[in-house]
């Protein structure tokens, strides 16, 4: 092998490696290529053929929380068109003991 592929081949590899991890966009659970949400709205509508996992994902949320927030249990179905808490509920005043 010359000393030209030798140099050649290495830096190939390289460049390509380099372009890939460049690859525009942002993409979430299998595949598919989403806007990076930038803020969280507090609420969600499910459209058809999101996960829950995508949800949490997309809103940087564990999905095992987001379906705690919204009383989901095992194996999590969601359906087109519920609304989906985001944000954890407010906390209900304690009640305080007598003593």
């Amino acid at each position: 092998m010359s000393l030209g592929r030798a140099v050649l081949i290495p830096l190939l590899a390289c460049a390509l490696l380099v372009a890939g991890c460049a690859a525009p966009g942002v993409y979430g659970p299998y595949g598919y290529r989403v806007r990076q949400a930038h803020f969280n709205p507090g609420r969600y509508t499910v459209r058809r053929g999101d996960t829950l996992y995508f949800i949490a994902w997309r809103y940087r949320l564990d999905f095992r929380v987001l379906a705690t927030w919204n009383h989901i249990r095992p194996p999590y179905t969601i359906y087109p068109g519920q609304r989906l808490r985001l944000r954890a509920p407010a906390a209900r005043p304690g009640r305080r003991a007598r003593g």
